[in-house]
């Protein structure tokens, strides 16, 4: 499995396919708002849009095109 939960952090890790859409939603929904991308080298879409759209906190160093293409998406600015 390619996510986990410790210590109120979801631990994003390989290649998170679609499905971890579906069980990444539940737990940010219940209140874990921090996500560990440490070791991480594919977000799905699905994915990425569910971090987007929840304004998690993102931590962690995942691989290098995440760390420059979609981290920052994740953790730019936001504007309503």
């Amino acid at each position: 499995m390619t996510m986990s939960v410790t210590d109120e952090v979801v631990h994003l890790s390989g290649h998170c396919p679609a499905e971890d859409a579906e069980a990444l939603l539940p737990i940010l929904a219940a209140g874990v708002s921090t996500v560990d991308l440490t070791g991480c080298d594919h977000l799905h879409g699905a994915v990425f849009q569910l971090l987007m759209a929840t304004g998690c906190q993102i931590i962690g160093e995942p691989a290098p095109v995440l760390a420059q293409w979609i981290v920052p998406q994740l953790t730019g600015p936001r504007t309503a």
